[in-house]
């Protein structure tokens, strides 16, 4: 089993492909951490939609997670503050993650894939 980390640093767009990645990485018994940084944050905002008709709502998917068990969600903690984004408006399931911590988490993962 492989330790994957996906970097989500894109603000969210039509598709969900990375939170689908992610899935289906873990589908696959490997081990999946999620990182979102920079306006990557704004997927975790509790009132995401579907972007486009028929869409899949990422706020949706990222509550999906943890059946995937894709339990490991962090956020980058300076970019929350840097948006001015409140706490209460972020995905429950996601963590704050320092930015002296994400070397760690980086360099914890055989692969890092970023989106």
């Amino acid at each position: 089993m492989s330790t994957v980390c996906i970097l989500i640093r894109t603000a969210p767009g039509n598709d969900p492909e990375a939170l689908e990645m992610a899935m289906a990485l873990a589908a696959f018994e490997h081990k999946v951490s999620l990182l979102f940084q920079g306006t990557g944050i704004f997927w975790l905002l509790n009132t995401q939609e579907a972007r486009k008709p028929g869409g899949k709502s990422p706020a949706k998917i990222i509550n999906a997670l943890p059946m995937y068990d894709c339990e490991t969600v962090y956020y980058a903690e300076d970019d929350l503050q840097a948006f001015n984004i409140p706490v209460a408006s972020i995905n429950k399931l996601a963590q704050p993650l320092s930015n002296p911590q994400i070397p760690s988490l980086l360099s914890s993962a055989q692969y890092c894939l970023s989106f």
